[in-house]
């Protein structure tokens, strides 16, 4: 009988060893937040009116704005920015997947070669791609000490460069990278950015904007939707406006309708009086 108590003691710490809980807490796994933007993925347009609205956000500007028409020849500069003290920063955007030293010296070899080389005190490139390596690294060095002996400054932005600017700038994460990204890499500010409307939605909002006024022009004046005729050679079409008014009538006692009952004899004996003198 003690040798069967005990068995049963035996098993019974053993099952209590097996189930028994953890001695050490597992740490939880780590996310890490994404640190960079896609900035790859952006059309070149789209690219060149983020790099824009960069510019815009620096202190200390009077004038800022795209340099150039398409077919125009720009000199290297996409970007040109009047400072308050009178100096001038202009920009290269490039998207591209990469950079090559070789590259990097032709950026400042236009810069220079253009009307904006003695104007402009600084050269700004901003680019997709990555300028980590050491070739480019010490590559931008040298051409920025190549301004610097013209008394100007190269200042190179890269993809961790430019991402880096805009964690601060979460409006044009949303504007440019949509919702999904802006909670990824600015989590902080998608509460307080929650009632803006992302890329998709604006987009969405603008095709549906566009199908209205389509709608409207084609109802005041379907030649010119049509290619029957242009804009140029046909007055605005102006839109007609219509009042109206609307009246709202208080509900009278039954006094007060008695009282109609009683005066309409009165007022059309009165008529016929009228009529027989």
């Amino acid at each position: 009988m003690a040798g069967l108590r005990a068995r049963i003691l035996g098993v019974d710490s053993a099952l209590q060893y097996l189930w028994a809980a953890p001695r050490v807490s597992v740490f939880p796994p780590v996310r890490t937040r994404a640190q960079t933007l896609p900035l790859e993925q952006l059309t070149w347009e789209d690219f060149e009116r983020l790099c824009l609205r960069l510019a815009e956000d620096e202190s200390d500007i009077d004038q800022l704005g795209l340099y150039g028409l398409p077919g125009q020849t720009q000199e290297g500069i996409d970007i040109f920015a009047r400072l308050s003290e009178g100096e001038y920063s202009v920009y290269q955007c490039r998207r591209v997947q990469a950079f090559t030293a070789e590259r990097l010296a032709k950026v400042v070899d236009d810069f220079l070669s253009g009307r904006w080389g003695e104007r402009a005190s600084r050269l700004v490139l901003c680019t997709s791609a990555e300028l980590r390596d050491t070739n480019l690294a010490l590559a931008v060095e040298e051409q920025n000490a190549r301004l610097q002996a013209r008394g100007k400054t190269f200042v190179a932005l890269d993809r961790e460069g430019l991402s880096r600017r805009l964690k601060g700038l979460p409006q044009l994460v949303l504007d440019f990278f949509d919702r999904a990204w802006l909670e990824e890499f600015c989590p902080d500010a998608s509460e307080e950015l929650r009632r803006r409307l992302g890329a998709a939605d604006a987009s969405s909002l603008r095709a549906s904007l566009s199908r209205l006024y389509a709608n409207v022009f084609a109802r005041q004046d379907a030649a010119m939707l049509l290619g029957l005729t242009t804009q140029s050679d046909r007055p605005l079409v102006v839109q007609d406006v219509s009042e109206r008014r609307e009246f709202t009538f208080a509900q009278r006692s039954p006094g007060e309708r008695a009282n109609d009952e009683h005066d309409r004899p009165r007022q059309q004996v009165g008529a016929d009086r009228n009529v027989e003198q």
